[in-house]
């Protein structure tokens, strides 16, 4: 990979480091998230981090095209997309229960759309480096979001047939970032390998199910910075 100095980060409320505060019952900031380990990591790289709670890809795709309409262009961006991507309009779910849903964006959507982000990033002069998902939990957050009103449980169930379709519906869009990767010859950030070795994961996530507490964006802050530190030193450009 060539010496990069500058770095976006374009992704979620994974990469912003948003947490859900129990004691307040909302969300918010982490006090130092990932990039903020990052940023710690590599000080000679100016780190901008671009992402956004609740982006999904198409929104995430316009801010990339706004950014380089402006001329903001960075030697390399990191691309987190899939989290939001995967989940469903679960009031609408548990509404119309006995038919199709589609999630956020289809899943062939969110494929084109992540080679479509490459394509544009190269033609600009962007290297990208693509970062899979950290797994969650389908029952924390099954229980989290049927706790909305208008959103019955059992309808969900019989919809959805067991939980654990929602985790393997996210993993089917970490999996795709996985492909794309390997397909267009893109470095990959592998974080989900990370966090599937830890036994005692739900420990690291909030109480949703899905966002990763403070001590979950420790390790992925941790695991960024030695992955890309490793891609950094390397004579090709690999995946990590």
């Amino acid at each position: 990979m060539d010496e990069i100095k500058s770095l976006a980060i374009w992704g979620d409320s994974i990469l912003k480091g948003i947490v859900f505060d129990e004691q307040m019952q909302k969300y918010k900031g982490c006090d130092r998230c990932a990039a903020d380990i990052l940023a710690e990591s590599f000080p000679e790289i100016n780190i901008k981090n671009n992402s956004r709670f609740g982006n999904i890809i198409t929104k995430g795709r316009k801010l990339i095209e706004r950014a380089l309409a402006a001329g903001n262009k960075t030697d390399a961006a990191i691309i987190e997309f899939g989290g939001n991507d995967c989940d469903f309009n679960w009031q609408e779910v548990s509404a119309e229960y006995l038919r199709e849903h589609d999630p956020h964006t289809p899943f062939d959507i969110f494929v084109d759309q992540l080679r479509e982000i490459v394509t544009l990033m190269r033609e600009n002069g962007i290297q990208p480096i693509i970062m899979n998902l950290p797994p969650i939990s389908a029952d924390r957050y099954f229980d989290w979001f049927c706790r909305d009103e208008g959103t019955e449980g059992d309808r969900v169930l019989h919809w959805l047939c067991e939980k654990q379709i929602i985790y393997r519906t996210q993993e089917r869009y970490s999996h795709a970032a996985d492909m794309v990767a390997k397909e267009l010859d893109v470095p990959l950030l592998d974080i989900r390998t990370e966090f599937l070795g830890i036994r005692d994961y739900g420990n690291y996530l909030c109480a949703d199910g899905i966002h990763l507490n403070e001590k979950g964006q420790q390790i992925l802050g941790e695991t960024l910075s030695e992955k890309l530190g490793r891609m950094l030193r390397a004579d090709t450009k690999p995946t990590a």
